[in-house]
């Protein structure tokens, strides 16, 4: 950095405030001035130093200081003297003598938190920090399908720090990877260095990182900026654009965790905004930006998953590994507090294949493991959910050395009081502080007021719980879905399917293994619940929550009736996300329905009639029997197995002709009608007014030779999109028209404008293609 370039960032972060600039005359020196609305403007004086001009300081400053005291507010402003270089021994008597504050550059772009403020989410985040860095050990983790065997901690440490390319670095994880302890860590190194830098007066980089109690209402990224500004800064520190720029000039690196409500609730948006705002903005020199999303979320926002797709130019994505052997006995070495002769024998029982070893793959178990093993309290496991289980009921009967009473709240009872809470978690993201006092007086009503505030207090407490701003949710994720999966096998015990439809649960969770393992006990009436989640909207435009849901509860708990029990349930829905494992589906009727990221593993689908669904990211695996299977008139986005993702129409047909014998009819949309969906889709989701840049539009996976590009241009040609330069929207005149395209085209139906587009972009309209065959 330069003179110059320090004077310009000055700027721009002063202007980010609200100040102006003016020229003083005087060499290296600018007033910024902005107004207090009380008749006296609000001034910064800035002296920028460079090496070598010791001599002038003294008149330079002399003079500044003169016409600074003729300006309104300059008495009260401030004075500045901003160098590039650490002065050497103590600051120099004329800038002391004429009252300017010496700053260095990370001095100055720097805004210390609030040290008022007591228990702000990253001040909680501090005592938690130093549990995890005495016990963290080394996390594995892979790049695409490389197997990294180095700590994912160090490694992005060292990419961050020397990374001069814009990034948008994405943690995914399954529950009880350390998601959290990798961050929160990363957190803390990072900004252990800055404070160390900032001592040192050498240029750097301090983190910010946002959590779930940042997040209250937030209904999008700025929201969530402004939350975390209120809560961790004083008033007028600094503002959302602020936040901003420094992010954005690679003053400050960004870390988001634990934010999949709002992920979930809108997820093109919050990555979209990362991408668009930061990461390629024109204005932006290499920002870095880490969020970590559990990989579940992946699976149930297949448009998610696609946008990242899209823009792997500008992504890196890193996946936390399961531990192995090496992980697990370096992890028990650091953290069992036993006799060395206890530890030897464990690591040899540890060691031995069986339940113990293959539940010490998952990083959380290891930890609860040890937390019994070192209070004497372990027995032999045979299962997660029986471990889990375990540890909860043990972390419930510590709570009695805290005050909690054994008589009011005995384990059993404290059970159903959190497998409420978690339902409220479930439903809200997070537990209302008012609906846990609500709850705890219900279950207290009758006791004495000065027990029952003792006794709600101590609930407030609990091990179990975790702060979440002014409200709480339950500490870890793991143990919520164990109270979520007892919750809701009671649930479907007693038919009530309802709490399913809310949102979606996310497959192969340990609410799911919780239920399958609580289905060997009870019986679950499957008609009865059938007949009550075909009331629920489940057509292919639905999200149809409910529907997929329990039809995964069906799938995975009972798959040997699955067969018979979904057999005529399958047409006409959105099955987006659904497993099908090892299910004889000979005959099956799938028609019109939607397979968005659906998986067919090891089924037997001869003679399936799939005729009119939409294939999108659709997977066969090699053992699935295709003999017969009719594919007429469907929409063939893309197919996927073991070997590759087909995008390309020709492909695909020469695929599921292999697959299945049949020979194709040519009765499906072609290609142009495919990747012209493609492409419009994408503006469709949202409302009529959504817009997205040209850059990122074109960015969309087409195949056959027409590519997004082409598409955006005729549309654009064509009056069915609107371009003004930088994003692009669906003209608001044409927005039904091509929603109706985009959830189900048909020939007769669509609109003068998008049968021209096909008819430019086709390239086989010459052979007289009529682009799309569907059935009248």
């Amino acid at each position: 950095m330069n003179i110059a370039e320090l004077k310009d960032l000055t700027q721009s972060f002063l202007k980010t405030h609200g100040y102006n600039f003016k020229i003083t005359g005087i060499e290296n020196s600018i007033l910024f001035s902005r107004p207090t609305g009380m008749g006296v403007s609000d001034e910064i004086l800035i002296y920028f130093h460079t090496k070598g001009d010791e001599g002038y300081i003294d008149s330079r400053l002399g003079d500044l200081n003169a016409k600074y005291k003729g300006i309104s507010g300059g008495e009260s402003g401030r004075k500045f003297f901003l160098s590039l270089t650490s002065l050497a021994g103590d600051v120099l008597e004329e800038v002391k003598k004429h009252s300017f504050k010496y700053q260095v550059p990370v001095w100055f772009f720097d805004r210390e938190f609030s040290v008022d403020k007591k228990t702000t989410p990253l001040k909680q985040l501090e005592e938690r920090a130093r549990e995890y860095e005495t016990e963290r050990i080394g996390q594995p983790y892979k790049i695409g399908t490389v197997i990294k065997k180095n700590d994912l901690l160090m490694d992005l440490l060292d990419e961050i720090e020397e990374s001069e390319n814009p990034c948008l670095r994405i943690i995914i994880a399954p529950a009880g990877y350390g998601k959290t302890v990798l961050m929160e860590t990363l957190y803390t190194k990072m900004n252990e260095k800055f404070i160390k830098d900032k001592q040192e007066q050498v240029i750097s980089r301090r983190p910010l990182l946002m959590l779930p109690g940042h997040i209250r209402q937030a209904k999008d990224l700025d929201s969530l900026i402004n939350n975390f500004i209120g809560e961790e800064y004083e008033y007028g520190v600094i503002n959302e654009n602020t936040f901003k720029f420094m992010v954005k000039n690679n003053l400050a690196i960004w870390l988001l965790d634990g934010l999949e409500e709002l992920i979930l609730r809108i997820p093109e948006e919050l990555i979209f905004a990362l991408l668009e705002d930061y990461i390629v903005s024109g204005d932006a020199k290499a920002p870095q930006i880490v969020i970590a999303i559990r990989k579940p979320v992946l699976s149930t926002l297949p448009e998610l998953k696609e946008y990242l797709q899209d823009y792997d130019k500008w992504i890196k994505i890193y996946e936390l590994s399961e531990w192995g052997k090496e992980e697990k006995i370096a992890y028990f070495e650091k953290n069992l507090t036993i006799s060395k002769d206890e530890i030897d024998n464990f690591k040899k029982d540890l060691t031995k294949s069986g339940p113990l070893n293959e539940i010490c793959n998952v990083p959380y178990y290891c930890s609860l493991i040890a937390d019994l093993k070192n209070n004497h309290e372990m027995q032999i496991f045979y299962d997660e959910c029986e471990l889990v289980k375990y540890a909860t009921e043990k972390l419930c009967e510590r709570e009695f050395s805290k005050d909690l009473d054994k008589d009011i709240f005995p384990v059993k009872k404290q059970l159903e009081f959190f497998k409420e809470l978690a339902e409220e978690s479930f439903i809200n993201g997070k537990i209302l502080k008012d609906i846990l006092i609500e709850y705890a007086e219900i279950e207290l009503s009758g006791v004495q007021e000065t027990v029952k505030t003792n006794q709600i207090s101590c609930l407030q407490r609990h091990a179990l719980l975790t702060q979440v701003g002014e409200d709480f949710d339950i500490m870890h994720d793991i143990v919520r879905d164990y109270l979520l999966g007892l919750e809701f096998s009671e649930h479907l015990e007693k038919c009530n399917v309802k709490i399913f439809d809310i949102k979606e649960i996310e497959d192969d969770s340990f609410i799911l293994r919780c239920l399958i393992k609580n289905s060997q006990v009870i019986g679950f009436n499957w008609e009865k619940i059938k007949a009550e989640i075909l009331t629920f909207h489940s057509s292919p435009g639905d999200s149809a929550y409910g529907f997929r849901n329990v039809l995964k509860f069906i799938l995975y708990i009972d798959p040997q009736n699955a067969q018979k029990i979904i057999k005529d349930m399958l047409s006409n829905r959105n099955l987006t996300g659904l497993t099908f494992k090892n299910i004889d589906m000979r005959g099956f009727e799938f028609q019109f329905s939607k397979l968005d990221s659906t998986r067919f593993e090891g089924c037997n689908l001869e003679n399936a009639n799939f005729s009119r669904c939409y294939f999108r990211n659709a997977f066969f695996s090699s053992k699935c029997v295709l003999t017969g299977a009719l594919i007429k008139g469907a929409i063939l986005d893309s197919i996927v197995d073991e070997k590759k993702e087909r995008f390309d129409l020709k492909e695909i047909r020469e695929y599921l002709y292999e697959r299945t014998k049949v020979i194709p009819e040519s009765k499906e949309p072609c290609q142009a009608v495919i990747n012209l969906k493609r492409v419009l889709e994408k503006l469709a989701r949202k409302d009529r007014e959504f817009k997205l840049p040209k850059k990122f539009l074109i960015q969309t996976k087409c195949s056959g030779g027409i590519s997004a590009s082409r598409c955006v241009e005729t549309a654009v040609k064509y009056g069915v999109l609107a371009d003004d330069g930088i994003r692009i929207k669906i003209k608001s005149s044409l927005f039904d028209e091509v929603n109706d395209f985009v959830l189900n085209p048909k020939s007769k139906e669509i609109h003068a404008s998008l049968h021209k587009i096909l008819d430019d972009i086709c390239l086989e309209v010459k052979t007289g293609c009529k682009h799309i065959y569907l059935e009248q």
